[in-house]
């Protein structure tokens, strides 16, 4: 399981011979930035996080890129680790707010790691799709003057998990339209950022908030399933059972539709003393997650980003 918060942490894919360079803004990104912001890009090669690009040649993609199921097939491996990315980034986001009554706000994502690809006459093969729901956030630290002077409006800022969360993964266009539906059409990024003000302010912890936000997702699967399936819609059908199936049916529940324990003990980074002290009862599992969610909150929140970041972003 990849760790989302530690500096310059290598991707699945390590090679770098079809790795794009820096792209200029597109006209979607200046429509997403009235006020003229540009979005600071970096490309998969710099292994500023753990951003992936799809470990396929350009030549391959161009033979199947009019064919969207052979598409499907080819970025199969890599939109599960999206399904898995997206979850796995929002606990660690809930563990960062717990308790810190902070009251975040979703803001402008002016941040990305990772680029799409063209083909070789220039059309587009593949998107940078950011696998959090929520990339960038705004909350009471931008009303601290001295944090504000920084450039601070949130607790994220300036750590190396900000970035995380604004890491990629190389996908089809298909799958960020997938993520545009579920993330707007279906209110989920909404319904996501309630649940974390709520574990901001105590009413809940990381781990309950973590199995709402699965059982939203997986209440909003059921019905695109079922849309897309009355469309007729192959692609679409097949996306959403690979996305769910990711997301839920076998990797986070058990048949009790909670999330297993063997997913959270990895993401806390359990020892296998600790696992063996969880087993043995109720009361010391919860005070060994509650510690071991303390100590992760203070190292997401303190491990900073490179000083020598900037340099290495473009516009």
């Amino acid at each position: 399981m990849m760790r989302f918060f530690n500096l310059a942490k290598k991707s699945k894919i390590q090679t770098s011979a079809f790795l794009p360079k820096i792209t200029v803004i597109t006209t979607q990104d200046k429509r997403s930035h009235p006020h003229g912001r540009r979005r600071r890009r970096s490309a998969y090669q710099e292994n500023i996080t753990a951003a992936l690009a799809l470990p396929l040649a350009t030549e391959t993609l161009e033979s199947s890129k009019a064919n969207p199921e052979a598409m499907l097939a080819l970025s199969k491996e890599s939109i599960i680790e999206h399904a898995h990315r997206r979850v796995d980034l929002f606990f660690y986001t809930l563990i960062a707010y717990y308790k810190t009554h902070k009251t975040p706000e979703q803001d402008v994502t002016n941040l990305q790691h990772g680029r799409g690809r063209n083909s070789h006459d220039k059309h587009n093969i593949l998107q940078a799709c950011h696998s959090s729901l929520i990339p960038s956030f705004i909350d009471d630290t931008h009303r601290d003057q001295e944090k504000l002077k920084l450039g601070h409006k949130s607790i994220l800022c300036g750590t190396h998990f900000m970035h995380s969360l604004n890491s990629t993964v190389e996908l089809p266009a298909f799958v960020n339209e997938f993520d545009s539906v579920l993330e707007t059409s279906y209110s989920c990024r909404t319904k996501s950022m309630r649940i974390i003000k709520n574990v901001s302010e105590g009413k809940l912890n990381p781990i309950q908030g973590l199995n709402l936000f699965l059982k939203m997702l997986d209440q909003t699967f059921i019905k695109l399933e079922e849309n897309y399936l009355t469309e007729s819609n192959q692609l679409k059908t097949n996306l959403v059972a690979l996305v769910r199936k990711s997301t839920s049916n076998e990797n986070f529940f058990y048949k009790t539709k909670f999330i297993r324990d063997d997913y959270i003990e990895s993401m806390l980074r359990l020892t296998e003393d600790q696992k063996l002290k969880c087993s043995r009862s109720h009361e010391e599992r919860e005070h060994i997650y509650l510690e071991k969610i303390l100590a992760l909150q203070k190292e997401i929140l303190t491990t900073q980003e490179d000083p020598n970041l900037d340099r290495r972003l473009k516009l």
